[in-house]
């Protein structure tokens, strides 16, 4: 059978371990000195999470999958779904297992396109500031947001009060929108020539690795 693009996490970003990994947010600014000397800033356009993963000791058969599985990503525009393998879970169910039965939505989206509200969580689950989510917009493409406000507890509805969400919220966002607690994901694409095949022992591979951007395009 065929490979469908965006490979889901199960199909490749599940199916290894990492030594070493980034998943960080770009600065997407410009900074600029007027004749006065005043400093001016200005957004060149959407924050994207950009990272690495670095493979963990893997033997050659297994190795040999996973470099096939990279090697057809380095075609084109085709993606699979990232998340953050050493932090996957919120900081109050780091296993996910509390997450694992519920089915939470965007409940409330505020003009500001940086606050917002959740439901369908488990009365009195708690976000804090740092956790991670997901969640598939209306128009498709793929959101993550990190929670800045320093605490968020679900009501007895199971709903959130509106919370402060960076980066701002991607232009497509809906109420109803699916949103992912365990293993929050990107889609995201492999960064052209950043492969490296690494270190080839007599029983394993130590050291691949590669980067990669987010696309937001659905």
């Amino acid at each position: 059978m065929a490979l469908v693009f965006p490979l889901p996490v199960a199909e490749f970003a599940g199916l290894f371990k990492v030594s070493d990994r980034r998943f960080d947010l770009s600065e997407s600014r410009e900074l600029n000195e007027t004749l006065g000397g005043d400093l001016v800033t200005a957004d060149q356009g959407p924050r994207l999470w950009h990272g690495s993963y670095t493979l963990s000791k893997l033997v050659h058969r297994d190795y040999q999958a996973i470099k096939g599985l990279i090697e057809a990503l380095q075609v084109g525009d085709r993606a699979f779904y990232a998340f953050d393998h050493l932090l996957p879970g919120l900081s109050s169910d780091p296993a996910g297992v509390g997450v694992s039965s519920l089915s939470p939505v965007v409940h409330e989206l505020n003009d500001n396109n940086r606050e917002l509200r959740l439901s369908g969580l488990a009365p009195g689950l708690k976000l804090n500031r740092g956790d991670r989510f997901s969640f598939v917009c209306t128009s498709g493409a793929i959101a993550m947001h990190r929670v800045l406000t320093e605490t968020v507890v679900a009501g007895a509805d199971g709903a959130t009060p509106l919370f402060e969400v960076g980066p701002h919220i991607l232009p497509g966002a809906g109420v109803g929108n699916p949103v992912t607690l365990f293993k929050p994901y990107i889609k995201a694409r492999i960064v052209p020539n950043s492969f490296k095949p690494g270190r080839a022992e007599k029983l394993h591979v130590e050291g691949a690795k590669f980067d990669f951007v987010q696309q937001v395009k659905p």
